[in-house]
């Protein structure tokens, strides 16, 4: 034991067994006991730097504490003790639960705040985000028995932290980047030098870490080379390039333009980016996880989103206006998922790490009124009255038919696609509708010619065109189906369903309307674990292509790349199939391939490509895979992730 003053508030411990043994006896205002390393220092520098630790005392606050066990003989001892000590200084009950055990009690408790206390590599067996069992549960983890206790004795102690400081990071595309404290990593660094009260970071994120133009804050503690050896192997599923053995994903950058999260002294953080909050849904070892990164260093609380996620403005002033509140937690992060699902239905969805009963004061005004979303408008078009043909000579109806849906299904929908940043041959589309018109108009003549034959050849050519353009589009940049779109989008309804890529129950069925462009609709899958599945512009009966959701391959290599092409409607026809990596020009990976083909109804049959790795320059990393098809106006993107290993 390591201790200096008996009336500290903690007492710092050399072996786990001490610390262990302490927690069993402790009781509320008793010296809390820590073990030293990282987690202790980092809280002495802003509490204790002369020497003194402050005290824990007895309070009062609502709801219940669950532990959580791991699955081998003696684990979640840890947990256990962590969440003794902190419901026994809050007066609020405390359950030790097996992992599996753990949904039901949420769900038991779930009128009241939950706080979640355990171990990350434990809590990583959970299926999903326990968060969307209960509206105001919260999760205390850390990726060590030596951080998990500090972060409890912090929580206890969260009111001894000086720092008075409120910081904005943003990206320079951020709608609030004029304001920012902040918008690259020079300034940041100058900026993280004293603690704040609260730092909000809007930008784009992925689970492990935030992007900046400059850098990236990154949720790793250890440096990069850690673990690399013991985790560059396939079979271990998705793990970032960093941990294969390949440095970081960011290729444009030095390891001096890395900031550890853990090394960030913030009380409060909001993580205004994809994928923030990820225990239970995560696809990344917790070891790389940005939320848990923060809990390694000095935070009590970290609000971020849970998966791919719709950011707005409106959304950061709203948690801004319930701190200033003095709300708990997860009152917070309860007014800001009523905001959020009510603008951007499930992808408004946030998460906390950190105790939901606990409230922080702070003096800061809150923020002025963001004007309120768009509201739904409603067309008054008047429809035109129509009257029946007179005279009319009688017409070939399969000919009508297949004119019907080529000009009112086919090469409208395919225009549409301009909407979700899809390029299409413009000029070309347009001709082939006029023609299409003078076609349409010859079938009511004595002799409609031959015409019509030529143009449904050429018809036949214009899905293979616009794979080709999409292809390329998205070889050559980080095209995203829905990105530039989502703001005219509205939900319309949502189902939970099972993954198709993980197989497990974390994903939700989403089905938008263009607020615009009355006839297009998108239809997405998206996994709170593994992101977006699978888009659509086109119902259950579009083609699209099966295929697994994560493939291994080591540079130097020829990959199969495998699927099946389904066509679940009645209707035959041309069509188009193709993949490409996303930025793959970029990142040194090859050229996609699209192809045209032909539909039969009720179709399936294998695809199958050859992906070149011999001569790619790509770092061992998780490449995003976009795997399309077309048929008629409707196309599908399923996404696939190529985990590429050394050679």
């Amino acid at each position: 034991m390591n201790e200096t003053d008996h009336d500290a508030g903690a007492l710092l411990h050399d072996e786990i067994a001490e610390v262990r043994a302490a927690a069993a006896r402790w009781r509320p205002g008793d010296a809390f006991p820590l073990l030293s390393g990282d987690a202790a220092e980092r809280y002495r520098r802003l509490v204790a730097g002369d020497g003194h630790w402050p005290r824990t005392a007895e309070t009062r606050w609502p709801g219940v504490v669950l532990s959580v066990a791991g699955a081998g003989a003696g684990a979640g001892t840890d947990a256990e003790a962590a969440a003794l000590m902190l419901a026994a200084a809050t007066g609020r009950p405390h359950q030790h639960l097996p992992l599996t055990g753990l949904p039901g009690a949420v769900r038991r408790h779930a009128d009241g705040p939950v706080a979640v206390v355990g171990l990350a590599d434990d809590l990583a067996g959970l299926d999903d985000w326990p968060g969307m069992l209960a509206p105001r549960l919260g999760v205390l983890t850390a990726r060590d028995p030596a951080a998990l206790y500090a972060l409890v004795y912090r929580t206890l102690t969260a009111h001894a932290v000086p720092a008075t400081r409120d910081l904005l990071v943003s990206h320079p595309f951020q709608a609030d980047a004029r304001e920012a404290d902040a918008v690259g990593l020079d300034e940041l660094e100058e900026l993280v030098r004293e603690p704040s009260r609260r730092l909000v970071v809007r930008s784009f994120g992925r689970e492990c870490c935030v992007n900046l133009p400059d850098g990236v804050i990154c949720g790793r503690s250890e440096p990069l080379t850690a673990g690399a050896a013991a985790t560059g192997s396939a079979g271990l599923g998705r793990v970032p390039s960093c941990m294969r053995g390949g440095g970081c994903f960011r290729v444009d950058l030095e390891p001096s333009q890395r900031v550890a999260a853990s090394d960030i002294d913030a009380r409060t953080v909001f993580l205004h980016t994809c994928s923030s909050i990820a225990v239970g849904n995560q696809v990344f070892p917790p070891s790389a996880n940005l939320g848990v990164g923060f809990l390694s260093g000095t935070a009590v609380a970290v609000f971020g989103a849970v998966g791919v996620h719709a950011a707005h403005l409106e959304l950061r002033h709203e948690f801004e206006r319930a701190q200033a509140e003095g709300l708990p937690a997860g009152d917070v992060l309860e007014r800001m998922n009523v905001l959020g699902h009510r603008m951007h239905g499930d992808m408004g969805h946030f998460g906390l790490l950190g105790d939901p009963a606990l409230a922080l004061p702070t003096d800061t005004a809150p923020a002025a009124t963001a004007p309120a979303p768009d509201t739904p408008v409603t067309r008054t078009v008047p429809v035109p009255a129509t009257r029946p043909g007179r005279g009319v000579p009688a017409a070939d109806p399969a000919a009508l038919e297949r004119l019907r849906h080529w000009h009112g299904v086919v090469l409208p929908g395919l225009l549409r696609l301009r909407w979700l940043d899809v390029p299409v041959d413009e000029r070309r589309l347009l001709d082939l509708s006029d023609r299409l018109r003078q076609v349409a108009l010859a079938q009511f003549s004595p002799s409609p010619g031959a015409e019509g034959m030529a143009l449904e050849a050429e018809l036949g050519t214009v899905h293979g065109r616009t794979m080709e353009l999409l292809v390329e589009h998205a070889h050559t940049s980080w095209w995203d189906f829905t990105d530039s779109a989502l703001p005219a989008l509205r939900q319309e309804a949502s189902r939970p369903c099972d993954c198709p890529g993980c197989g497990r129950p974390t994903a939700t069925a989403i089905r938008y309307a263009h607020r615009v462009d009355r006839g297009l609709t998108l239809r997405v899958v998206r996994c709170r674990r593994c992101g977006m599945v699978r888009q659509s512009t086109g119902g259950p009966t579009a083609p699209r292509v099966d295929c697994a959701g994560l493939v291994q391959a080591r540079r130097g290599t020829v990959l199969d790349f495998n699927g099946t092409l389904v066509n679940p409607g009645p209707r035959p026809g041309p069509g188009a199939i193709g993949h490409a990596f996303l930025a793959g020009a970029h990142t040194g990976l090859p050229a996609g391939r699209g192809e045209p083909v032909d539909l039969a109804a009720h179709e399936e049959r294998a695809v199958s490509w050859q992906v070149d790795l011999t001569r790619t320059g790509a770092r061992p990393h998780e490449h995003e895979l976009a795997v399309f098809a077309l048929g008629g106006k409707d196309l599908t993107v399923t996404t696939a992730w190529l985990g590429l290993l050394p050679e």
